[in-house]
């Protein structure tokens, strides 16, 4: 019964009242936390678009120091391959994590599901 009187209330209130507009900005606690995890994730992708940008400069200023014609030196060499590795799995990542978050916008994983697997 006293579900059935919280319902009714709810349902009695106006939309543009003090009270409705208050109500509109509570959220379900399973949606704060399918926002909190899309968040995350949209942090997670913004961080790793750094790193890449960042390891995509040093790589040309490897390059751009490389005398023409001439091989890079085995250390300049492994950090160039090591940059660019790095890359490519971080680039590879994103696209995961991209897809993880369509699949959850439109239900199709559970938050649960991708915080397990996150952990």
């Amino acid at each position: 019964m006293e579900k059935f009187k919280v319902l009714e209330k709810e349902m009695k209130i106006k939309a543009f009242s003090k009270e409705g507009l208050n109500q509109a900005t509570k959220l379900d606690p399973k949606m704060k936390e399918k926002i909190d995890l899309a968040n995350w994730i949209n942090s997670t992708v913004d961080r790793l678009n750094t790193q890449i940008d960042a390891y995509e400069a040093e790589v040309e200023t490897i390059n751009l120091n490389q005398k023409k014609g001439k091989k890079l030196e085995t250390s300049k060499q492994e950090r160039n391959d090591l940059l660019v590795t790095t890359t490519e799995k971080h680039k590879n990542h994103i696209q995961k994590l991209e897809a993880i978050l369509r699949l959850m916008e439109n239900d199709q994983v559970a938050t649960e599901q991708v915080k397990r697997s996150c952990s």
